[in-house]
């Protein structure tokens, strides 16, 4: 007597590691300790977008903020220290946007 063993169904294919935590992009912002001084900056200079100085500002930061989340930075929030750099990198985006 032999038994055969019967073929299950085939086992689903093991799933790549993910390089993005979706859940991180929404949260970053609040492991900060001192997020709602930047927030709040970041809104002043929003607000002052009504006159287009606040634009130049904010895309200065935002670049800022994608160079920081790219490498990795544990706080990848910037402080509102450098507004000189902000400003410049704000024009240079400006500039390429129009």
């Amino acid at each position: 007597m032999t038994t055969e063993l019967q073929p299950g169904p085939p086992s689903p294919p093991p799933q790549p590691p993910s390089g993005l935590d979706f859940a991180r992009s929404f949260t970053f912002v609040f492991e900060d300790p001192e997020w709602i001084r930047k927030v709040l900056i970041g809104g002043l200079f929003y607000l002052a977008g009504f006159v287009l100085i606040g634009y130049v500002f904010l895309l200065g930061y935002l670049a800022r903020l994608v160079r920081n989340v790219v490498a990795g930075l544990e706080r990848p929030l910037p402080d509102w220290t450098e507004l000189g750099e902000y400003f410049a990198e704000g024009l240079k985006l400006l500039a390429v946007g129009f």
